[in-house]
């Protein structure tokens, strides 16, 4: 009976090691690549960043690599392209008079 519990669980190990997604190549995070004040921190502990990947022109910043592949195997594989148009920075909408301005100079040129 003991040799089919370890058989279970080696059998579970594996049905999950399977199931896991590689996560994307990082790279070590230089601290002075930052712009001045601003403060690149893990997506999952709050702690400073020393690792940083790139997934579909998005960058994510981890503390390190094991907790990179902890986010990536928890949910983040499954998500990450829907975290896209969020995490990209939104349009700049001009203004009223801008719009007007536009208008009348595309009338201008169908003239």
């Amino acid at each position: 009976q003991n040799g089919s519990c370890l058989n279970h669980q080696r059998d579970s190990k594996a049905q999950k090691d399977s199931t896991m997604q590689a996560a994307p190549h990082s790279q070590r995070l230089n601290p002075l690549a930052a712009s001045k004040g601003q403060k690149l921190v893990c997506e999952l502990t709050g702690k400073p960043a020393s690792v940083v990947v790139n997934y579909f022109g998005i960058q994510y910043y981890y503390c390190d690599r094991q907790t990179l592949e902890l986010d990536w195997n928890g949910i983040k594989h499954k998500i990450a392209q829907l975290l896209v148009p969020l995490r990209r920075p939104p349009a700049i909408i001009p203004s009223v008079e801008e719009r007007e301005r536009q208008e009348a100079n595309t009338k201008k040129s169908k003239l």
